[in-house]
């Protein structure tokens, strides 16, 4: 399934309507503000969440399987100051094949993912591997 998602454009305000920025903006601060420690992004699309999170001062990786959602959240990173970029990093990557050692995070975020993937408890098995035993799950659907 093919990503279109904008919401990094949506929670600038560059795109739609004042009502629906507002919304954009107030579920990634939601989820953001759940963040602590290490933060997994998961289906980071543009990565609004993940440069939220880095500027917040968590380290945070955002992962997405579309490479120009990818390609996007790269670019808003390479125009962030160095502290808040060296929190920041992004990749090409998919829940279910996720490229990181057991307890690496401490939070993971699942902003709007849930409903496309075909088999989402595969993909929180995944996660739960991945998260500290303490870890948070942030999830909005």
């Amino acid at each position: 399934m093919v990503n279109a998602d904008r919401i990094s454009e949506a929670y600038k305000g560059e795109i739609w309507s004042e009502a629906a920025q507002k919304r954009a903006r107030d579920r990634i601060d939601w989820m953001t503000g759940h963040a602590t420690g290490r933060v997994l992004d998961v289906g980071c699309s543009q990565g609004i969440a993940s440069l939220q999170t880095a500027r917040a001062g968590h380290h945070v990786v955002g992962i997405d399987v579309e490479l120009d959602r990818v390609a996007y959240a790269s670019a808003d990173r390479a125009a962030e100051p160095a502290e808040v970029a060296t929190r920041m990093h992004v990749a090409c990557a998919s829940v279910l094949a996720l490229p990181f050692a057991d307890d690496s995070f401490d939070t993971a975020l699942l902003g709007q993912v849930l409903a496309f993937l075909d088999d989402p408890g595969r993909a929180l098995e995944a996660i739960t591997r991945v998260l500290c035993p303490d870890g948070v799950v942030v999830i909005t659907v």
